[in-house]
């Protein structure tokens, strides 16, 4: 089944529906450095929220079949409301709400192991807030996937890259042409990135993404061109005025 759509840009491409796909939105953090009451997967964002504009993209592009959200425990009733009665109404079923856990990688295992009910066999994991992420990239990664089996975002690095001893004094000085920024959505063969999670489960390492843990029990992780407008919202500055319709 092949179908048209439409980028930010404009630009027109078709796709091609050979695989069951499925979705996992990771937004269960806690927002401790966001600085407002609300919870940033829950803040005003165009009218709607932040959650509900994340997801809009990959509803839009028609690639998946199902779909996942992991959110704080006892959360339920607000995620509802952030992606909004139509949202929930258009996903119907193909919607598991699951609760996260203390941590990113626990959270992405939940919604992995929440997923495996509908036995997916492509699955695209996506920050909760990353609401600008555009069809391009959603394309982009969901392809390369297909192709290699794991793929990633990434943008060059702009800034001069260090890394540093447990004092903070600089430890060593990385060529900044081989250091990149990842992004998500990170695509991976649903049953490879469930196996990888669940063997590091337990390894008593702390993972800062999915393409490291993949990259350590399965193998290459491929990437794609990224987007600096596809930034993560971290701080409440993040949100621009006009974002947040005010």
């Amino acid at each position: 089944m092949k179908a048209t759509d439409t980028d930010s840009s404009g630009e027109i491409f078709q796709h091609t529906k050979q695989l069951r796909a499925a979705l996992l939105i990771t937004a269960a953090g806690n927002s401790s450095r966001f600085g407002s009451e609300n919870k940033k997967q829950f803040f005003p964002f165009y009218g709607e929220t932040v959650l509900h504009h994340t997801f809009v993209p990959f509803i839009k592009i028609d690639l998946f079949e199902f779909y996942c959200m992991t959110i704080p425990p006892g959360y339920q009733k607000e995620a509802r409301i952030a992606l909004g009665k139509r949202m929930i109404h258009t996903l119907g079923d193909r919607l598991v709400i699951a609760d996260g856990g203390e941590t990113r990688q626990e959270s992405v295992l939940l919604g992995l192991k929440a997923l495996s009910l509908f036995s997916p066999d492509i699955v695209l994991i996506h920050d909760g807030a990353r609401p600008r992420v555009t069809h391009k990239i959603i394309k982009s990664v969901y392809d390369k996937a297909v192709e290699t089996g794991a793929s990633a975002p990434i943008i060059p690095s702009v800034d001069a890259m260090k890394t540093i001893n447990s004092d903070g004094t600089i430890k060593a000085h990385l060529d900044r042409p081989v250091t990149v920024g990842i992004q998500t959505p990170q695509a991976y063969y649903f049953k490879d990135i469930l196996e990888a999670y669940e063997k590091a489960e337990n390894d008593g390492y702390t993972y800062i993404d999915d393409s490291e843990i993949f990259h350590r029990y399965k193998g290459k992780v491929h990437t794609v061109e990224g987007d600096p407008e596809n930034a993560k919202i971290t701080y409440y500055s993040d949100i621009t005025s006009e974002e947040a319709g005010k």
